[in-house]
C-alpha cells in the first residue's frame, strides 16, 4: 500500500481528573484535526504548541496531569473542523457561511445565522 505524501491527524489535548462523572478519570481539553507531511512532522507540530506534554498517560498520573493524544484521521474529520459550509437560516433565509461544519448552529427544526434565530425561531414554532 502506498501511502500519500500528506498525513491528516487528529490529536485530543487530555487532562486528569477525579471524578465519578469522568471516563478512565480523564477530561478533554481541546481537540482538532491538522495536516502534516508525516506522523513526524505532526509530532514536531505538537511539540511547539505543547512543550513539556507527555504523548501517553503517565502511569503515577495525578489530577492536574496533562497530556497529548494523537492518531490518523481522514479527510471527514478534517472538513467538519476546517472546511468552508454554506448553508441558509431556517429563520431570516440569509445564506451564511461558516468555517467547519461543527460551528452551524442547528437543532431539529433547522439552522441558524445566530442564536437570536434559532431563539426566535424556537418561539415562533
Amino acid at each position: 500500500m502506498r501511502r500519500s505524501s500528506i498525513e491528516i491527524l487528529f490529536y485530543m489535548l487530555k487532562e486528569v481528573v477525579e471524578s465519578v462523572y469522568s471516563f478512565n478519570n480523564t477530561d478533554n481539553i481541546e481537540k482538532d484535526v491538522f495536516i502534516a507531511s508525516d506522523r513526524e512532522a505532526a509530532i514536531k507540530h505538537l511539540k511547539s504548541l505543547y512543550p513539556n506534554l507527555p504523548f501517553r498517560k503517565p502511569k503515577n498520573a495525578t489530577p492536574g496531569t496533562r497530556y497529548l493524544y494523537l492518531t490518523d484521521s481522514s479527510r471527514l474529520w478534517y472538513d467538519y473542523h476546517h472546511g468552508a459550509v454554506t448553508f441558509e437560516c431556517s429563520y431570516c433565509v440569509i445564506e451564511s457561511s461558516v468555517i467547519g461544519e461543527k460551528n452551524i448552529i442547528k437543532n431539529s427544526a433547522g439552522t441558524y445565522c445566530s442564536e437570536t434565530c434559532k431563539t426566535n425561531h424556537e418561539q415562533m414554532m
